[in-house]
């Protein structure tokens, strides 16, 4: 949050949100464990609006997206989602961000293997998976996303590769999966997007 320089921090094991200043002092923590308004069960991704100045919460074990007031103790404004696997439900959402142009909110729906694509509101607009790509026949355990809304790609990080859809959910390509050591991922859990350089940065956990 630049205009209040805060950085906040999905605590997962404390079933809270964690605020720091820019120097890394703590300043507040958001939540506790539970499963109502700003409650948790294991928070995951999570995304600051700049526009709206809420910051969205993956809460992945109650299985919902929560669209958090920051200040103070957190307030909820409003949240989408329930167990399950059809169109618009969730299972185990461990990511979350918002394109700043068309306002879509894209969900990285672990457990149900796909990416889940809605409207600022909660409204199920559509969803892909990696049919078609470059590894059909692998599993598609979506951890991570970020958004290049310039080219208007998804960056999806993998367990051993980071896929690239279009903004409409088409496979374009995929990295890190190859033989050399350097290009070869291991469990990444964070991909996010340099706008300035247009590089790419990858949490590669297990390496």
């Amino acid at each position: 949050n630049v205009a209040e320089r805060e950085v906040y921090v999905s605590d997962w094991g404390n079933q809270r949100i964690s605020v720091f200043d820019l120097n890394g002092i703590p300043l507040r923590t958001i939540g506790r464990r539970g499963h109502g308004d700003c409650e948790f069960a294991n928070p995951c991704g999570l995304f600051f609006d700049p526009t709206s100045a809420l910051l969205l919460v993956a809460d992945s074990k109650n299985d919902r997206i929560q669209f958090i007031r920051p200040a103070g103790e957190g307030t909820l404004v409003r949240q989408f989602g329930v167990r399950g696997s059809a169109k618009g439900q969730l299972s185990f959402p461990v990511a979350v961000a918002m394109h700043p142009v068309t306002r879509h909110v894209f969900v990285c729906d672990h457990d149900n293997h796909r990416v889940q694509v809605f409207s600022e509101e909660g409204f199920y607009l559509y969803q892909f998976d990696a049919a078609g790509g470059a590894l059909p026949d692998q599993p598609f355990y979506p951890h991570r996303l970020c958004i290049d809304s310039v080219a208007e790609e998804i960056f999806v990080a993998e367990d051993n590769r980071v896929s690239v859809f279009s903004t409409k959910g088409e496979f374009l390509r995929s990295f890190g999966e190859g033989d050399a050591f350097l290009r070869r991922f291991k469990s990444q859990r964070g991909v996010a997007l340099n706008p300035l350089t247009g590089h790419v940065i990858v949490a590669d956990r297990d390496n």
